[in-house]
């Protein structure tokens, strides 16, 4: 099956949710574990030297662009926190961080860099998936690189545009090269999708892409 007839058989019902969850399905990218055991066991191999290749370490202006989004004072809400690359930054001037991931392992580092004298006191560590976590509203929802792998992206976005109660920031990385890919690659949904998955929410998100990462974010409408 090509890229273009994976979309066409889920496009009949026009549904974006539909499109994402068949690209999800088809694709053999490496990056779509959607073996919830084989990615446990990833994050497991690779947690204690994860922050070396952080997005936020390798690009800071990201970091930089996510700190000048969400507001000083803040509560926010690090949907897929991992080791706190961003959380740990943005508790430098909010009211309270909830690092929320469904790794022990990541959280497992994360809960060790807050033992330290230097490190914030308002980082709140839940373990849970995101599916399934109840959490209060915060005012603002972050996630990056989260959303690559959830099993009912309609579920999971439809989520962080409902707990966030000012702004929602989604980061995706734009993994893909330029240039022909290599034969039999089949790439999995891209940040399009995700735009496409919030305008189906009624949700008009503004994109920034910023050093091959797209920063897609959103201010609630008031009723």
């Amino acid at each position: 099956m090509t890229y273009a007839s994976a979309l066409t058989s889920s496009m009949a019902a026009q549904d974006a949710f539909e499109r994402w969850a068949a690209l999800q399905a088809w694709s053999n990218d490496v990056t779509n574990r959607l073996d919830e055991s084989a990615d446990l066991a990833f994050w497991e191999r690779i947690a204690d030297d994860y922050d070396a290749d952080a997005l936020a370490t390798r690009v800071p202006a990201i970091l930089e662009r996510v700190r000048q989004l969400v507001p000083a004072c803040a509560t926010v809400l690090d949907v897929g926190a991992g080791t706190g690359a961003f959380a740990l930054p943005l508790a430098e001037h909010t009211a309270l961080v909830t690092a929320l991931d469904y790794s022990r392992a990541m959280l497992r580092v994360l809960r060790s860099k807050l033992q330290a004298a230097a490190a914030p006191g308002n980082v709140r560590v839940v373990l849970a998936r995101w599916e399934d976590a109840e959490v209060e509203a915060h005012d603002v929802v972050f996630a990056a690189n989260a959303l690559y792998r959830v099993a009912d992206p309609r579920l999971a976005l439809s989520k962080i545009v409902a707990v966030a109660r000012r702004r929602g920031i989604v980061v995706w990385s734009i993994g893909r090269q330029p240039g022909p890919q290599p034969v039999g690659y089949q790439p999995g949904p891209d940040y399009v999708h995700l735009v496409d998955g919030l305008f189906a929410l009624d949700v008009l998100a503004h994109v920034e892409l910023i050093e091959r990462v797209a920063l897609v974010w959103w201010d609630r409408v008031a009723a």
